[in-house]
């Protein structure tokens, strides 16, 4: 680079760009191979290499900083980071380390080159948007779990034949995958009774 750079600032690109790459590959690589989404690949794939054309000019030197013995974080940890409890886990906490890293480069090149703290940003909030897509994906999803749906069932008491739980229980044993409570008569305390009762009867 032209222009001096501070060796701590170079540092942290370093260190944040390597997180950054890194937590991309996770996501990438949970689009490819878990999700089999083409399509969700390729737009991290695409976002990874964005942003090696935006820092890749400060890394040549930024490398030369490097100081992994002498970095006093590498000995910090919590006890969340050394266990993930499924896939969802994995994939939310690359996100979310991803997220952070963009924001740490994009600040810290404000003062270095604020066109590419620009370009940073917009890769932020491009992968904002990717994100949410990602977390469309999981199977605890809402969206995901109610694209599985195959029976849904209204159960409105002045319609059914026997008394309302009945009716509900009937249609889980039939095989409903969702069922809601539609009752717009009931006053607001009887419904909030009722809806108590619905849900501990669909656990």
């Amino acid at each position: 680079m032209s222009r001096f750079i501070n060796s701590s600032v170079l540092r942290l690109i370093d260190a944040n760009a390597n997180r950054a790459r890194e937590a991309l590959r996770v996501l990438e690589d949970y689009a490819r191979f878990v999700r089999d989404d083409a399509d969700l690949s390729e737009q991290l794939k695409v976002l990874r290499h964005d942003l090696t054309a935006v820092v890749g000019p400060f890394l040549p030197d930024a490398i030369l900083h490097r100081n992994t013995t002498g970095d006093v974080g590498t000995t910090i940890s919590t006890p969340a980071e050394g266990t993930r409890a499924d896939v969802e886990e994995v994939v939310v906490a690359a996100g979310k380390r991803l997220g952070e890293a963009l924001r740490a480069i994009e600040e810290y090149l404000k003062t270095v080159d604020a066109g590419a703290s620009v370009r940073v940003e917009q890769l932020r909030y491009r992968f904002y948007t990717t994100e949410q897509r990602i977390a469309m994906t999981f199977p605890s999803s809402a969206l995901q779990r109610m694209g599985e749906v195959r029976l849904y069932v209204l159960i409105t008491e002045a319609v059914c034949r026997r008394p309302w739980h009945e009716a509900a229980a009937l249609a889980i044993t039939g095989g409903a995958d969702c069922l809601q409570l539609r009752e717009k008569e009931l006053e607001g305390g009887e419904f909030l009774n009722r809806a108590r009762q619905f849900v501990a009867l669909c656990r």
